[in-house]
């Protein structure tokens, strides 16, 4: 008993671990400088285009 005790008190520690740095890693946003900005929305703006050949 003493060792299953053992198991699970490492399983749910390494659980916690995970879900907090999950936690940091996924919902912490992203900054970027505006030039940055601008670059990604023109980027993304294209791939929305799709095959429409609109390139500005």
């Amino acid at each position: 008993m003493k060792k299953v005790y053992k198991e699970l008190v490492a399983v749910v520690g390494i659980a916690v671990t995970t879900a907090i740095l999950f936690n940091a890693i996924f919902f912490v946003p992203i900054r970027l400088p505006w030039d940055a900005y601008y670059h990604v929305s023109r980027i993304e703006n294209l791939r929305q285009l799709g095959l429409a050949f609109l390139y500005p």
